[in-house]
């Protein structure tokens, strides 16, 4: 019994098929992160550049409108 144990105890410290997953696991955790992170920087700049860019609009007297000067 102790000597089937200890060639299971063997086979498993030497598969390291759960240590790859693991840090498959890791990785993609953080890559996700990073993506997160990153697409909320995007948006906030995105979001903030149409509240200004609707602001102007708005502001924009239509029937008085005069184009501005090429030059």
């Amino acid at each position: 019994m102790i000597g089937e144990f200890k060639h299971i105890w063997a086979r498993f410290r030497a598969d390291e098929q759960g240590a790859v997953t693991v840090d498959w696991v890791v990785l993609v955790a953080a890559v996700i992160g990073l993506s997160i992170v990153v697409l909320g920087i995007i948006w906030q700049g995105a979001f903030g550049f149409t509240l200004r860019l609707n602001a102007d609009v708005e502001s924009i007297d239509v029937a008085n409108y005069t184009a501005p000067e090429q030059g």
